[in-house]
């Protein structure tokens, strides 16, 4: 394992806004009819420093079976226009999918069908690499973590960068050109195995399984060799806004009428969206936990 990496960061810097750099574009989806939250978007990103593409998603009626699953996968990929020529990144072209927001995972050689494997392996070795960061100012207390990665319990304010295994949502990620591509054939041309995050994180799970293997046949399709780089914590988690419970999700339906007083986001201290007021306002921004 690579040597921690020791960060330091005023947490009062984060009120400057930052252009986002990780790319050239960063793309939103979102159903049209919810204005509420893509006002809540477009303010929160022009006052961070980075400009949103707006993709429009549609109700899962609205496809025709013949389309399926095409149609959906399509929308949820945001753009199927890929181009040809490579845009800078200053992460380098090592990596597939940077999977950045998400409720959570565990590291891949803790699933139980990785544990037998030989440990001496370039493979296995390669799948159990992570970096750690640790001191990491942004990392809430151990008590506010949400998920479940289990060393979150040694190691506090500790951030990862590790090989995916299998996380749980898409709230916020990223491709290179050429992992776009093989999203885009895995989950739209090729075939579709289930619910969009189900499904990325399937891919990604079949090229970390074949590390380590033993043979061609044991290996199966590899995923396209992907290469999916998770971060635990996540930097980027759903916002709970405050107001009647049943309008924060079309998955989870809430009865009852139940209110929530205040927004929040899970594993973020510094929160954007929960510092909107005081970012218009030009005041300083507040920890959620405070």
């Amino acid at each position: 394992m690579p040597q921690s990496t020791r960060v330091n960061q005023d947490p009062q810097t984060l009120t400057e806004p930052q252009t986002i750099r990780w790319g050239s574009k960063v793309f939103v989806v979102g159903l049209p009819k919810r204005s509420d939250k893509r006002n809540a978007m477009a303010l929160t990103s022009s006052s961070t420093g980075f400009h949103a593409d707006w993709g429009d998603g549609v109700n899962g009626e609205q496809i025709s079976d013949k389309a399926v699953p095409f149609g959906i996968d399509r929308e949820r990929l945001w753009n199927t226009n890929l181009g040809r020529t490579p845009l800078p990144s200053h992460y380098s072209w090592g990596w597939d999918l940077l999977w950045l927001g998400h409720f959570g995972e565990v590291f891949p050689e803790l699933l139980d069908e990785d544990k037998g494997k030989v440990t001496d392996d370039a493979g296995t070795r390669y799948m159990s690499r992570k970096f750690t960061i640790s001191d990491y100012p942004t990392v809430p207390d151990l008590d506010r973590v949400t998920g479940f990665i289990d060393s979150k319990i040694e190691l506090p304010h500790t951030r990862w960068v590790h090989i995916t295994c299998a996380p749980i949502c898409t709230f916020a990620y990223a491709l290179s050109n050429p992992g776009a591509r093989e999203v885009l054939f895995d989950l739209s041309v090729d075939h579709l195995t289930g619910p969009f995050d189900n499904a990325l994180a399937g891919l990604c799970k079949r090229a970390t399984s074949s590390y380590g293997t033993l043979g061609p046949d044991e290996a199966g399709d590899r995923g396209l060799d992907t290469k999916c780089i998770s971060v635990t914590p996540p930097i980027f988690f759903h916002h709970k806004a405050k107001g009647p419970v049943n309008t924060d999700s079309y998955i989870q339906i809430v009865a009852g009428g139940e209110i929530w007083e205040h927004g929040t986001t899970e594993n973020i201290i510094w929160s954007a969206r929960g510092n909107l007021r005081n970012i218009v306002a030009g005041t300083e921004m507040e920890s959620q936990y405070d």
